[in-house]
């Protein structure tokens, strides 16, 4: 076992007792214990294990989950896991915890922050799942050295009070924030994000309905993210001009937004081609206005590699950037041409049952090798479709094919998904060992192979 891997809070609770009673004493030596010779032996063994590993000049990361908590509660020494915390605090880099309490979350926290000595913690994690009181404590505020933070506040009972957000604007240094809650009353600070100049991921994922503006991200909150490469966003309304977003996300990588609602600005969209390193966007819930912008402004980027569409609204496919590799259109009933690009690698359509016109130049798609047309309402292949000749992975799952004509792709296919079409007997493409080397799914058909 590697001394990294050594962890006193995964031992049985009276082993767990002695051991912190052991690590709490200024004595050289422990005590002897009261207890069996065999036990003493695994106490005595796990102390000097625990010796050589802060020895190292690597230390373990500590990981405090409720149950650990609660062991060291009923084992009646969570007093001096506290104790131990507190002492050995600094020297974790990253810091994972499950919170039972406000006020002992702000005691391991008041811990962590830096000192004359100063503090080797990065990286930080705070799941609220179980708590039994709520808010952020105080002395994360002073944790000036952490990089990261991910905060997870989903309860079904209570609520993280919007405005404690603000806590995070003295936590200059971090490059990653992650919060998951069900978000309180009050709108959301802009103090919370907009001095976090050194901010490359943001992850706000709220679950809690709300109006919209309270839910609301404008320029104003965003707009000293100058560094934000990755900005990802569920239930939260982003609302920029087109200038601010422009001026302010000149390293945006990736875009993910759950739904696309508006704001009174939809600038964001039309700023997106002006963003010269965004590579990925995913925005779900695009119906109506925002499937009209985007279906031209997409195509006037110079850099998009891979767009994920869910929910579009248009009859005709969005116009799409000659650096395109990867398309996704999810739920888009009224779309009725294919879209075509000879830059695609993968193509996946998705709940598109209007689709009906295939244009004869879907067979320059030479480097396509992924195609996937779930619940499209297929009843046979159409000629174009079978033509293409690089595909390795075919999806035609929840259509009403009866059977399947010849394939180009046959050679370099390796898996084919048929599930829940109409076929009542095996094609005959598929039969013998011709078609032994494709991976096949055919449940739920009538021919129940």
């Amino acid at each position: 076992m590697k001394p990294t891997q050594v962890s006193m809070l995964d031992m049985p609770r009276p082993v767990l007792a002695h051991i912190l009673s052991f690590l709490s004493s200024a004595e050289e030596q422990p005590h002897e214990p009261f207890c069996s010779k065999d036990l003493a032996n695994a106490l005595l063994a796990s102390k000097r294990l625990w010796q050589a590993a802060d020895a190292l000049p690597g230390p373990p990361e500590l990981n405090l989950t409720a149950a650990k908590q609660r062991q060291a509660r009923e084992a009646g020494v969570e007093d001096k896991l506290l104790a131990f915390l507190a002492r050995r605090g600094r020297s974790w880099p990253r810091v994972s915890l499950d919170v039972l309490s406000v006020v002992q979350l702000g005691q391991v926290l008041g811990s962590l922050k830096s000192s004359s000595c100063g503090s080797a913690v990065a990286a930080l994690e705070l799941d609220y799942a179980l708590a039994d009181s709520f808010g952020l404590p105080e002395e994360l505020s002073a944790l000036t050295t952490l990089t990261a933070l991910s905060v997870d506040y989903f309860k079904f009972d209570k609520s993280l009070p919007a405005p404690e957000l603000a806590r995070l604007c003295s936590l200059t240094a971090l490059q990653s924030v992650r919060v998951t809650a069900q978000l309180g009353t009050g709108p959301l600070p802009a103090e919370a994000f907009c001095l976090l100049r050194h901010l490359t991921s943001l992850w706000l994922d709220f679950h809690m309905q709300r109006s919209a503006t309270e839910l609301q991200l404008s320029a104003h909150h965003l707009s000293g993210c100058t560094a934000l490469q990755r900005l990802y966003l569920e239930n939260v309304v982003l609302s920029t001009s087109e200038e601010a977003a422009t001026a302010a996300w000149q390293q945006l990588e990736e875009l993910v937004i759950h739904p696309a609602r508006g704001g009174p600005d939809a600038g964001l969209w039309r700023a997106l081609p002006r963003l010269p390193c965004l590579t990925r966007v995913d925005i779900q819930n695009v119906s109506g206005a925002p499937s009209v912008e985007l279906s031209t402004v997409l195509g006037e980027s110079s850099s998009l590699a891979n767009i994920w569409l869910a929910d579009y609204s248009e009859a005709l496919p969005p116009q799409l950037p000659t650096s395109l590799t990867v398309l996704a259109i999810q739920g888009a009933p009224e779309l009725r041409i294919m879209p075509v690009h000879t830059g695609l690698r993968c193509l996946w359509l998705s709940a598109c049952p209007s689709l009906g016109a295939w244009p004869d130049s879907i067979t320059t798609m030479t480097q396509l090798t992924c195609l996937s047309l779930n619940w499209c309402g297929l009843q046979q292949l159409p000629a174009p479709l079978a033509a293409l000749p690089a595909l390795e992975v075919l999806n035609l799952g929840f259509n009403r094919l009866t059977d399947l004509p010849p394939l180009a792709c046959f050679s370099s296919l390796k898996r084919l998904d048929l599930q829940s079409n109409a076929l009542e007997m095996m094609p005959e493409v598929l039969r013998g060992e011709a078609a032994s080397h494709i991976e096949l799914n055919l449940r739920s058909n009538p021919g129940g192979f």
